[in-house]
């Protein structure tokens, strides 16, 4: 139908124009219901439209247009109604399916237990039609034993009106006896008002059928998770054993359970480990014949035996058939019927044995021994972990002890692996080197900065490849502490092989020997000082006579060349000047003699860079050849030194003499001496006297304390001896060291500062 309101223009404001239009159209305002949804829409804009302007029609035309407009409002609502009434009538068929082909058992039963109403599934569950079930009593449907359970559950929910639920059993018209579950809820009927119970019926009697199937399995399933539970506890062996022992008697079920481990002694014992149940049977066998796993006495095999051998299972479903089983007679006495054996074989070897009996016959089935069989490969593994955890726990008890012996030496202990990083020290090794765990943590650590730069060479070039061939090297060597001071120590060193051969660890361990050298250096002090005391004393006594005799002879002849005529210009200062010496060589003499008697040297504050500068050009007086020459590098900041300075020159002429013997011996090109002074981190002035002559023997550098070594011929060894008793007379130390990879010595000795006066020092 063509629409005439939408072609034609839009209403005008004049009212007689819209009635002109209205009455020569070409259908009534009665046809509204013929009309469609958009014709409606359109008409009743215009008459509201029209309605809106007071000029548009007189009041009986408005009358009309507002009951026009009032019948198009009413027939859209209509419309509105059915089709609302439509999509509820469809989803009402389409509930009433899902109700009536649901899977699930649905009905309304009322407070009395009568069924109002039930779905197809319901009717085909009880095996009676559907029509025939409505208004009939839904107890005779349930078990007779589950009767009284369905009133109470009624009238709980009835009572309560909480959704509840309850487990019965159904015995069905003609059909097997199920198991379902009741939900229900409360409801009541829209016209009557009279409240019924809404009921959801789930079958669940396959899945009880299968929970009892698998019931008797998963007795031993938590005999499983026994075993776990007990492994986390951390529990030993024995407690593990007893547990599962005491589960599988108690919660599985059986007559008798014990676990056993197969000794390997003489008699291959066998020692129980966990029992529970029927223990009289086990004291019976006890007190019977030996339990062994070996041969019995008639060279025959018992189950024992075969499992402990073969690491196979044994099940015997009739005690009184098998033969294998010794005892069977007392099992079945004491009312056991089948019995089963697994061994507990963990990595290919029999840990255990595990021994099983039942009262029924033919209780091991295939389904039970899979579970028993399951569970004894966890108790295997079990114990194979419990047993290495004990292992485990001694060896770290060891190592604890160990650790703490560690802890407690003094002595130096390390390991690093074969790049030098510092994997362990204990502290003993930072309370040598004077280091503080809190501020030198191993990472930070390599080996090279603790030892001096030939200790680290020797370690390097001798002691690793020593220790990697033949696992283990020592030998003396020495620490820098944090001062930059040697320590000596006595150092072990071990090296630590991997699976291929390799080395992946070097351990050490090094003892100080600082008390010990000091002790043997007092040592030979004394010995040097009793030969130096004897000889000494010869030589003082018999340079004092020569040298009183050439004062004699100097001022004879001085008092005979006074007031004396012709003699020789400058003959008489000449004389003169050798008297000073002479007199200056008695001094010195009477000096050291007094020193080598036990005497102390006469210590006051002394500028040592002045005295050498002082006295430099004299340490090299005497020489055969005179193109030796000195060199001097002094520290400006040099503090003053308490010393001795007629013992202290002696000290410095000796040793730059035998510098300057060495180079003559080495035949230097340009042969010089340093003299270098220097203030040290540790508070000692440092005086260096260096060469480059041919250096000095290993056995000499080892030997500074031997009294009366030297190795030149026809020397007597007094040089090097005297120096280092002078050093040591001041509280310092003497020693040499090699100038690698230059040639020559230098000879090295320190010096105690003055001590600063406490009110200068405050002022």
């Amino acid at each position: 139908m063509r629409n005439e309101h939408r072609d034609a223009p839009f209403l005008s404001a004049s009212a007689d124009a819209l009635m002109n239009r209205e009455t020569g159209g070409s259908r009534s305002y009665a046809d509204v219901g013929a009309w469609s949804g958009a014709d409606l829409e359109n008409r009743l804009q215009e008459l509201r439209k029209a309605l809106q302007d007071p000029q548009s029609a007189p009041p009986k035309q408005r009358d009309r247009y507002e009951l026009e407009a009032q019948r198009i409002e009413l027939e859209m609502q209509n419309r509105e109604l059915r089709e609302l009434q439509a999509e509820m009538q469809a989803s009402r068929d389409l509930y009433a399916d899902l109700y009536d082909f649901a899977p699930q058992t649905y009905l309304a039963v009322s407070r009395e237990g009568l069924i109002r109403a039930i779905n197809l599934t319901g009717a085909q569950m009880l095996g009676w039609e559907r029509g025939n079930l409505t208004g009939k009593p839904l107890a005779p449907f349930v078990h007779a034993e589950d009767q009284p359970a369905f009133f109470t559950f009624l009238r709980k929910l009835f009572e309560e009106g909480e959704r509840t639920s309850r487990e019965i059993r159904f015995s069905p018209k003609g059909g097997s006896p199920c198991t379902v579950v009741l939900e229900g809820i409360l409801g009541s009927a829209p016209a009557e008002g009279t409240p019924f119970a809404r009921l959801a019926v789930t079958d669940i009697t396959e899945r009880k059928r299968a929970e009892a199937i698998k019931e008797r399995e998963n007795r031993v399933l938590r005999g499983l998770q026994a075993v776990q539970h007990t492994v986390r506890e951390g529990a030993d062996l024995p407690t593990l054993l007893q547990r599962v022992c005491q589960h599988l008697n108690e919660e599985a079920g059986y007559a008798l359970a014990w676990i056993a481990q197969p000794v390997d002694d003489a008699e291959r014992s066998i020692r129980i480990m966990g029992l529970a149940g029927e223990t009289r049977y086990v004291e019976a066998m006890q007190g019977r014949v030996s339990l062994t796993w070996g041969p019995g006495a008639d060279g025959g095999e018992n189950a024992l035996g075969y499992m402990a051998r073969t690491g196979e299972y044994l099940v015997s479903n009739s005690l009184r058939e098998e033969s294998l089983w010794a005892g069977r007679d007392i099992a079945h006495s004491m009312g056991m019927n089948a019995a089963a054996g697994l061994p507990l074989v963990y990595d290919d070897r029999v840990v255990g044995l595990m021994g099983l009996y039942a009262w029924d016959r033919d209780a091991f089935d295939e389904g039970e021994m899979r579970w028993l069989l399951q569970l004894a490969n966890e108790l295997a593994t079990a114990w194979a972990t419990l047993a290495y955890q004990e292992q485990h726990r001694q060896s770290e008890q060891e190592r604890q002890y160990l650790l703490e012996f560690l802890n407690a030496t003094p002595d130096f202990v390390a390991m690093a692996d074969v790049a030098g990083n510092v994997l362990y020290r204990n502290p003993g090794a930072y309370r040598l080197l004077g280091q503080d765990p809190a501020h030198r943590p191993l990472e930070s650590i390599r080996m090279s900065e603790a030892h001096p730069q030939w200790s680290w060479h020797r370690l390097l070039n001798e002691a690793f490849p020593t220790a990697r061939q033949e696992g283990v090297w020592q030998g003396e060597m020495a620490f820098l502490d944090t001062a930059g001071r040697e320590i000596p120590v006595h150092q072990v060193i071990v090296a630590h092989y991997g699976d291929d051969g390799s080395v992946e660890r070097f351990s050490t361990i090094a003892h100080d020997l600082t008390a010990f050298k000091r002790q043997r250096a007092e040592l030979e002090r004394t010995r040097r000082s009793v030969a130096l005391d004897e000889l000494g004393s010869v030589i003082a006594h018999q340079l004092n006579q020569p040298l009183t005799a050439a004062l004699m002879y100097a001022d004879g002849t001085l008092n005979r060349w006074q007031g004396q005529q012709g003699v020789p210009d400058g003959s008489e200062e000449g004389v003169v000047r050798v008297k000073e010496q002479v007199q200056k060589a008695v001094e010195i003499v009477q000096d050291l003699r007094k020193f080598l008697n036990g005497g102390k040297p006469q210590l006051q504050p002394l500028d040592l860079n002045a005295l050498i500068e002082r006295i430099g050009p004299r340490l090299i007086l005497g020489r055969e050849t005179h193109q030796h020459h000195l060199r001097e590098d002094l520290d400006p900041d040099l503090p003053e030194v308490s010393a001795d300075s007629t013992l202290l020159q002696e000290c410095l002429q000796n040793l730059v003499n035998n510098a300057a013997e060495a180079m003559q011996e080495a035949e230097v090109d340009e042969p010089a001496v340093d003299i270098r002074t220097r203030f040290r981190e540790d508070g000692m002035v440092e005086v260096q006297v260096r060469d480059s002559g041919v250096g000095l023997p290993e056995t000499l550098r080892e030997n500074l304390n031997q009294p009366l070594f030297t190795t030149k011929p026809g020397g007597i060894g007094l040089g090097v001896g005297i120096c280092r008793s002078v050093v040591e007379a001041h509280g310092g130390v003497l020693w040499a060291t090699p100038n690698d990879p230059e040639p020559g010595t230098t000879f090295h000795f320190t010096l105690k500062p003055v001590e600063a006066d406490p009110e200068e020092e405050a002022g």
